[in-house]
């Protein structure tokens, strides 16, 4: 038994005797009388004199399934954010919201009737393990914008904030978020379906700001975050401001610490996100309502808006945009580009004349739509002028223009488009000789 004690020592391992085994537990580290230790093991000091309580301007609120932090904050309606007031989105045409977000079926979008969701958590990957730990919502009540914040203190108080927040959310008939099709309401949905709760938000419709928001300037703005929009759209200056991948971590020091006096700048970040979701939506219905405003009118918006309504089959509306968007585009790509959109256009609706006028000035401009001009000048010529001989002519110049591209283009597409155009002259060449 002695080797057999030496052998494992060893190796790393202590073999037990009967004294050992029988030990008072008194050798084992007690947990001190002031702290609390967590569903998952955090170990919190409950005698921190920074706690959520005395940190931020909230109060627990009782539920069956125990207490939940809440904090609320209420703004006038007229509360400048920005450039924009947040009653100016009631101001918007419900109407209008429809076009933003086709999964929203046509029916008017009421945003006084609507909640403005945005979540922080412990994590930005989704998942079962993600916790949403602080859901902010925002709502018109009247003359005021509230925005209310539900705080999970520690993971066993999940239940009490799912059962508080699902008692705020159960009056509104839709849902405004940022991303929240992709992150905010899945994660949402996972954490009540966890807990066996029925989502409340699962049968509202759902305007997503972001989609709009990337359709509209992802052609003039590096990024479309939320931050960078508030920059560059809304004119909302962040003096401080915890970045997002920052926030999990601050609240996985507080589970260890108790201290909750870095959370605060989270909660701040959290209500900032809620009114400007307020005040992008009014900046957006503002763009789709009346295009040419002289606060909103820029011919690169115009031109992705003239894409957007093309989409949503409103021809005239699209042609109005990107008529405006040649109007005040400089020269180059980006009057191009407007141009070769219009004409598209005009060749759907069977406005022929209108569209061969702005491909014979994309050929005299000589800029990168050339090629493109000279290929549906060629199609023009030959399926509805029946004038083989001009439409030959049209596609050897294509030819011509794209050698000129092929040393700065991709050789492969160069080539692609070269076989094109090569078995389009073939064919055209052998109608002019049966004719």
């Amino acid at each position: 038994m002695t080797d057999l004690r030496s052998r494992l020592a060893r190796l790393g391992y202590q073999l037990k005797t009967a004294a050992d085994i029988e030990a008072p537990a008194r050798e084992a580290p007690e947990t001190p009388p002031d702290a609390s230790r967590g569903r998952f093991g955090f170990l919190r000091d409950r005698r921190s004199p920074h706690t959520v309580e005395r940190v931020l301007p909230g109060e627990k609120v009782s539920t069956p399934y125990g207490e939940c932090f809440l904090v609320e904050h209420s703004h006038p309606a007229g509360h400048p954010h920005g450039a924009y007031r947040l009653d100016e989105a009631l101001e918007a045409d419900p109407q209008v919201f429809p076009w933003m977000a086709r999964g929203l079926g046509g029916v008017a979008f009421d945003l006084s009737q609507c909640v403005f969701v945005d979540l922080e958590t412990t994590g930005l990957a989704g998942g079962t393990g993600t916790y949403a730990f602080l859901v902010g919502i925002g709502y018109f009540q009247g003359m005021r914008f509230v925005v209310r914040q539900y705080f999970m203190e520690d993971y066993d108080g999940e239940e009490a904030l799912l059962h508080a927040l699902a008692e705020a959310l159960e009056p509104f008939r839709g849902v405004v978020s940022f991303n929240g099709k992709s992150f905010d309401l899945p994660l949402l949905e996972t954490r009540f379906q966890m807990a066996r709760r029925p989502f409340p938000l699962r049968d509202l419709p759902h305007l997503d700001l972001l989609f709009p928001a990337r359709r509209l300037w992802k052609d003039r703005l590096e990024s479309c975050a939320l931050s960078s929009l508030e920059a560059a759209i809304l004119g909302v200056e962040r003096e401080v401001d915890v970045p997002g991948w920052a926030i999990p971590g601050i609240y996985f020091d507080y589970l260890r610490s108790g201290d909750a006096r870095p959370l605060a700048p989270v909660f701040e970040h959290n209500r900032h996100d809620l009114l400007s979701l307020a005040t992008l939506a009014t900046r957006l219905a503002r763009q789709y309502v009346d295009p040419f405003h002289p606060d909103v009118e820029d011919c690169r918006d115009l031109c992705a808006l003239g894409a957007t309504f093309e989409g949503l089959g409103l021809a005239d509306r699209a042609a109005l945009c990107y008529e405006r968007a040649v109007a005040l585009a400089p020269r180059g790509d980006l009057r191009g580009k407007a141009m070769m959109r219009l004409g598209t256009l005009y060749k759907r609706l069977r406005q022929r004349e209108d569209a061969l006028e702005l491909w014979r000035k994309l050929v005299g401009s000589g800029h990168g739509y050339t090629l493109a001009a000279y290929v549906e000048m060629a199609k023009h010529y030959e399926h509805v002028a029946r004038d083989y001989g001009e439409a030959a002519q049209l596609t050897m110049r294509a030819l011509a223009a794209l050698e000129l591209r092929a040393v700065q283009g991709d050789p492969w597409r160069v080539e692609q488009q070269r076989q094109e155009l090569e078995h389009r002259l073939a064919r055209l060449r052998r109608k002019m000789g049966a004719s």
